[in-house]
């Protein structure tokens, strides 16, 4: 059986079956996330803060990465220096969400 996992880069998040591309989307993440491997260690569908109505299909790593999706069009990739937040649309972190489960890796190149 070939293990999902995905690779970042080039603004864009892949998600390969083995080797093998299934989906790319594009994302938005800090300009200085720096490259290594991460481990999916938490998912939540829904999360949230006080200052968002709310995140969705939310991936925590195991070194303090999270992914998920945006809903606030106006300000996507508006992202802050030291912020370890991967802002994907909706549809793609919901796809995402479902096909990488806890024990997956993240390979940001």
């Amino acid at each position: 059986r070939l293990r999902r996992h995905a690779r970042i880069e080039n603004q864009s998040l892949i998600l390969l079956n083995g080797e093998h591309e299934i989906a790319c989307f594009a994302l938005a993440y800090p300009p200085d996330m720096s490259a290594g491997e991460h481990h999916i260690i938490q998912r939540t569908p829904g999360f949230h803060r006080s200052d968002y109505s709310g995140i969705p299909w939310r991936l925590e790593t195991n070194r303090g990465l999270i992914l998920h999706g945006a809903y606030w069009h106006n300000q996507f990739a508006c992202q802050h220096t030291g912020s370890m937040s991967i802002e994907l649309s909706v549809i793609a972190a919901k796809t995402v969400y479902a096909l990488l489960p806890e024990g997956s890796f993240i390979t940001i190149v």
